[in-house]
């Protein structure tokens, strides 16, 4: 139980005299029993990334030892081909003011010791039509967090919690468990 004030409640944020920590939620209610609640764990269904060529460049990003600059590029570009001389990325035109060439040569350095081999890197803007590794990083965060919302709302535990202390589920309280 952690006591709260509030010096102007407003129709978005109601007095609330306590506070219960429920999994991750936190709970804002008028008034606490001093029943033992039991503490019940929020745990968001796992997100899956689509089986599509996007994930060989998902993880080879992920792989790299890379920084900073160069680690922004390589995440927010495609891997459009590659033969035996060259690697070919495509990076999505709103992110063009990442493309540098110390980036793109230290990209390469890292390309060519991933893969035991000696290519040359290109990186050509494009508009592009498939999600890069940034744009799923993004999207993923999102969709753990508004499932992580979705079971708190859903949970029976919580709604009678609510329902028995005239509380609600704080707005923004919710975190989705780390992996």
């Amino acid at each position: 139980e952690k006591p709260t004030k509030s010096s102007q409640p407003t129709e978005e944020q109601p007095i609330t005299q306590h506070t219960e920590t429920v999994g991750s939620a936190i709970i804002a209610t008028d008034s606490v029993a001093q029943d033992n609640i039991p503490q019940s764990t929020v745990s968001a269904p796992a997100i899956s990334m689509p089986a599509t060529p996007t994930n060989e460049w998902y993880g080879i990003v992920q792989s790299l030892s890379l920084n900073g600059l160069p680690a922004e590029l390589a995440k927010n570009c495609i891997l459009a081909e590659q033969d035996e001389q060259r690697i070919e990325l495509h990076l999505e035109t709103a992110s063009e003011m990442l493309m540098r060439t110390s980036a793109i040569d230290e990209i390469e350095a890292a390309l060519n010791e991933h893969y035991g081999t000696k290519r040359k890197l290109v990186v050509a803007v494009r508009e592009l039509n498939q999600e890069t590794p940034a744009q799923y990083n993004a999207r993923y965060i999102k969709e753990r967090q508004r499932a992580a919302e979705q079971h708190i709302n859903d949970d029976g535990f919580i709604k009678a919690l609510a329902e028995r202390f005239n509380g609600k589920v704080v707005p923004g309280s919710v975190v989705p468990k780390t992996e």
